[in-house]
C-alpha cells in the first residue's frame, strides 16, 4: 500500500504531500516494506483550520492564522500581509478618513481643473461678447476664492463641494 508523506517548506509550514519511495535494500532486509521520507516529510496528516495554514511544532500539526496577500490598513498606513500569523495590532480595512490638508490638496486640484477649463475663454480672440467676459471672470474669482469660504474643504471637491455655476456664454 501506498505511503503518503506530508511535507513542509524551511520555516515548517505545510506545503503538499507525496507519495514516498520505497527502499528496497531495507526492504528486503527486513521484509517488509520500508518507505523513504522525503526532505521534510511526516507521516500524520495536518488538519488545517478555515483560513489557517498547518506548520509543524514540536513533533505536532498547528494551524496558524493565514491572512497573507489581504490588504489594509495598520493606524491608518497601508500595507499588505506578507507572513502567516494574526493580522497585526490596528488593523482594518477600511481606509483613514482624509486630513484636511489632503481635502484641501483635492478640492484646489478639482478647482484648478475648472479654471484650466476656462482660460481659453481669457484670450483675446475667444468669441465672446463683454458681458459674457465679465460673467466669466465673475465665475473665476468664485473658483479662487472657493479654499477660503467657510465650511470647506467640504468634501475635497466632490458633491458637497458648494461649487459655483459656470455661466452659459
Amino acid at each position: 500500500m501506498p505511503q503518503i508523506a506530508y511535507c513542509t517548506d524551511e520555516k515548517d509550514y505545510y506545503t503538499h504531500s507525496e507519495y514516498c519511495t520505497i527502499d528496497p535494500v531495507e526492504s528486503a532486509k527486513q521484509g517488509r516494506e520500508v518507505y523513504v521520507l522525503p526532505a521534510n516529510g511526516y507521516l500524520d496528516a495536518p488538519v488545517i483550520a478555515t483560513g489557517c495554514v498547518a506548520k509543524r511544532v514540536n513533533g505536532a500539526w498547528v494551524n496558524v492564522e493565514n491572512h497573507v496577500g489581504e490588504k489594509g490598513y495598520v493606524n491608518g498606513v497601508p500595507i499588505e500581509i506578507k507572513a502567516y500569523g494574526p493580522l497585526p495590532d490596528g488593523w482594518s480595512v477600511t481606509p483613514p478618513p482624509p486630513t484636511a490638508d489632503q481635502l484641501f490638496a483635492a478640492l484646489r486640484t478639482s478647482r484648478d481643473a475648472r479654471l484650466a477649463h476656462t482660460d481659453k475663454m481669457l484670450l483675446p480672440d475667444y468669441p465672446i461678447n463683454a458681458d459674457g467676459l465679465t460673467q466669466i471672470k465673475v465665475y473665476r474669482a468664485a473658483l479662487r476664492d472657493l479654499p477660503d469660504q467657510p465650511g470647506a474643504p467640504w468634501d475635497g471637491g466632490g458633491i458637497e463641494t458648494p461649487w459655483p455655476e459656470l455661466p452659459k456664454t
